[in-house]
C-alpha cells in the first residue's frame, strides 16, 4: 500500500475515533446526605440529584442543537423501604425547567417505577446542566428498619420517546451515534438502618 493510501486510511480511522467520541452523553446521580456509617433510620429523607455530566453531543451536533433542553427520567425502587415525597428541578446554572411533577407508582409492588418530566427549558445553553433533585423517605416500621441494602435506579423514560430533548426539541437518542448513559454508582448498596436484637425482642411483643 503506497503513503497516499496509508495517510487516507490513517486519517479515517482518526477521523471516525474522534466522532465516536465526541457522541456521547452521560447522567450521573448523586445522593444528600451521602449514605452515613450509621446508614438511613427510618424516616429519614435524603435527596437524590442528577445531573449531565459528560455530552461531547454538545461540540459536535450531527442533528438538533447537542444542548440538553427537557427530560423525563424513570425512578425505580423498593416501596418497602422507600417513597418518594417530592421533586424539584435543580437550582444549579444550566437547569432545565422545574420538576414538581410526580407519576403514579408503576409496576408491581414493592418493585416499582415513577416517571418524573421537567417542564423544559428551551433556553439553555449549557452542555452539562442539572436536571432534577427528588427527596426519598425511608419507609418508618418493622419491614424497611430491617431491610437489606436497597438501590435506585435512574434511567430515561422507557414509555416516552421523547424522553431527552435539546432545545430545539430535537429527540437527543436519535443522533446519529449517540451514546446516552447513565451513572447510578453512588445509588447502589444504600444502607438502611438495622434494628438491633433487642429492638427485635421489644417489637415483638
Amino acid at each position: 500500500m503506497n503513503r497516499k493510501k496509508l495517510f487516507g486510511l490513517a486519517a479515517a480511522i482518526c477521523l471516525a475515533g474522534a466522532v465516536s467520541a465526541q457522541e456521547d452523553l452521560v447522567l450521573t446521580s448523586t445522593v444528600t446526605p451521602a449514605n452515613p456509617a450509621t446508614a438511613y433510620a427510618p424516616g429519614e429523607q435524603f435527596t437524590v440529584s442528577v445531573s449531565v455530566t459528560t455530552n461531547t453531543l454538545s461540540t459536535f451536533p450531527t442533528d438538533g442543537t447537542g444542548i440538553p433542553g427537557a427530560a423525563v427520567l424513570e425512578f425505580s425502587f423498593d416501596t418497602t423501604v422507600l417513597s418518594i415525597v417530592g421533586a424539584s428541578g435543580s437550582t444549579l446554572d444550566g437547569a432545565i425547567g422545574d420538576a414538581t411533577l410526580i407519576g403514579p407508582e408503576e409496576g408491581t409492588p414493592p418493585n416499582v417505577t415513577v416517571d418524573i418530566p421537567t417542564f423544559g427549558n428551551l433556553g439553555n445553553s449549557v452542555g452539562t446542566p442539572a436536571v432534577m433533585d427528588v427527596v426519598f423517605e425511608v419507609e418508618s416500621g418493622l419491614g424497611a428498619s430491617v431491610y437489606w441494602p436497597f438501590n435506585i435506579g435512574v434511567a430515561l423514560d422507557s414509555e416516552t420517546s421523547n424522553s431527552l430533548v435539546d432545545t430545539a426539541l430535537v429527540r437527543m437518542s436519535s443522533y446519529p451515534s449517540a451514546s446516552i448513559s447513565f451513572d447510578n454508582t453512588a445509588l447502589q448498596g444504600l444502607e438502611p438502618y438495622y434494628a438491633s436484637v433487642d429492638e427485635w425482642m421489644l417489637l415483638d411483643q
